[in-house]
């Protein structure tokens, strides 16, 4: 049976860590999904309305040949804080007819760990201080 998990957290909560060390672990069942890192290896993170529309069909295309291609793990590295895309992929997965289970994924910072986290970023990996806040 598939597991797949969606993470959940603010910002700089180690979603990213965590999903990327289950990789690290198990590299040849588990698959993880990252908006994020798509976004990086279309346009640099530009995140206009045109490449987030690309974005998204991208995440779910992946989603779906992963479901499909025999991974027993399957990560969504992202934030899942937004309803409506939460249900979007929960609709999607859904939709596959694919027995799964949905597992998510709670990280819990304080505020101020998620700043700090954020603090020690570089480039475009910093996310501007508001947006965390």
């Amino acid at each position: 049976m598939i597991t797949i998990y969606l993470t959940k957290a603010t910002i700089a909560a180690g979603k990213s860590t965590w999903a990327k060390s289950m990789v690290d672990q198990n590299p040849l069942t588990t698959i993880r999904i990252s908006r994020d890192d798509l976004r990086h290896s279309l346009n640099h993170y530009a995140q206009d309305k045109k490449s987030e529309a690309i974005v998204r069909k991208l995440k779910d295309q992946l989603l779906v040949d992963a479901m499909k291609g025999g991974y027993s793990t399957i990560i969504i590295d992202e934030t899942h804080v937004n309803k409506t895309t939460l249900n979007q992929t929960l609709k999607l997965i859904k939709s596959t007819g694919i027995a799964c289970t949905v597992i998510e994924k709670l990280f819990y910072v304080t505020l101020e760990e998620s700043l700090l986290r954020n603090s020690k970023r570089s480039g475009k990996e910093k996310i501007p201080e508001v947006v965390v806040r």
